[in-house]
């Protein structure tokens, strides 16, 4: 039975349409030949989470590719506790292709050990001297940055926490595909201090990502974002292939409707689905939230006013 979250990205298994856009990102993920980087562009609630998080499902199979999902948004705090989160995801991400399991926390602590080593081994071989890490207690492997307390440097904790992607990936032969959901947010590091430039320092990030690191980023705010990635006077300007997300299609809107309707094990004729893409479109949220409020035998079209006006 489908399970439905609404204001939720869709569950990898659950997730409707959007082969078109999966199947592109999934190939320029997966290319060696040439490093892609991509932005993905939508109006909130159109399902830009939903695809990524399958993306990531889906690149977690391959055996030579590490996806990182970090959602910028939600991770925002200060520049300590967020550049500490960042990190850790990272290491989550390669310590569970290293080890070949989805819970680092099952690891023997013999082969924690190894990836330690491996993980120290890399950091030095790029003199990466302000990041490393460290095992706790209870055997799990964390971040260990060096802020300084007096005066952090965070211009250079930002570019050094993204260049272990490049020193783990030459050290493990692997490639990372970094996805920075609700990216615009970053602005909300600019003011602090070393960080005011901090798309002139993603720009570095980019350009020196080396052959085996390939990011997407993806927001909301469209406007913002294209600004950022369109404006010949951004240090972004040319530096990512756009996708825009748009609304589902009126078959897959009727399927998305149906199903969700199922959920609840209601059954109706086509025509109620059929009005309801009439009335919300193919945005996948409203979608969902009309199925949930509508109640059989009453007008859609009521129920709409009701909830949507």
């Amino acid at each position: 039975m489908a399970k439905f979250k609404i204001g939720s990205p869709a569950s990898p298994k659950e997730l409707i349409d959007r082969k078109e856009e999966l199947a592109d990102l999934l190939t320029k993920m997966k290319s060696r030949s040439i490093n892609y980087n991509v932005a993905v562009i939508g109006y909130r609630r159109i399902g830009k989470t939903s695809i990524l998080v399958k993306l990531q499902d889906l690149l977690e199979k391959e055996e030579k590719i590490i996806p990182i999902y970090f959602d910028v948004q939600k991770n925002m705090t200060e520049p300590k506790i967020f550049f500490t989160r960042l990190q850790k995801t990272i290491f989550d991400g390669y310590i569970q292709k290293l080890s070949g399991t989805q819970k680092a926390k099952t690891v023997t602590t013999k082969i924690m050990g190894e990836v330690l080593s491996k993980l120290l081994d890399a950091f030095k071989s790029k003199k990466i001297t302000s990041i490393s890490a460290q095992i706790t207690a209870e055997g799990a492997i964390i971040p260990k940055i060096d802020f300084d307390e007096k005066k952090p440097d965070y211009n250079n904790i930002f570019y050094s926490v993204f260049r272990t992607l490049k020193a783990l990936s030459e050290e493990g032969n692997v490639k990372f595909v970094v996805i920075l959901d609700e990216f615009q947010d970053f602005t909300n590091l600019t003011r602090y201090e070393g960080l005011k430039d901090i798309f002139n320092l993603f720009r570095a990030v980019v350009q020196e990502r080396g052959d085996n690191v390939s990011y997407i980023i993806s927001g909301s705010r469209v406007h913002m974002l294209n600004k950022i990635l369109d404006s010949g006077k951004s240090p972004l300007f040319t530096h990512f292939e756009k996708i825009i997300i748009h609304e589902m299609n009126k078959k897959f809107s009727i399927e998305l409707f149906t199903k969700y309707l199922s959920a609840k094990k209601i059954k109706v004729e086509e025509s109620i689905p059929e009005k309801a893409f009439e009335l919300v479109g193919g945005n996948p949220f409203y979608l969902m939230a009309l199925a949930e409020a509508w109640k059989p035998k009453e007008d859609i079209k009521e129920t709409y006013h009701e909830i949507l006006t």
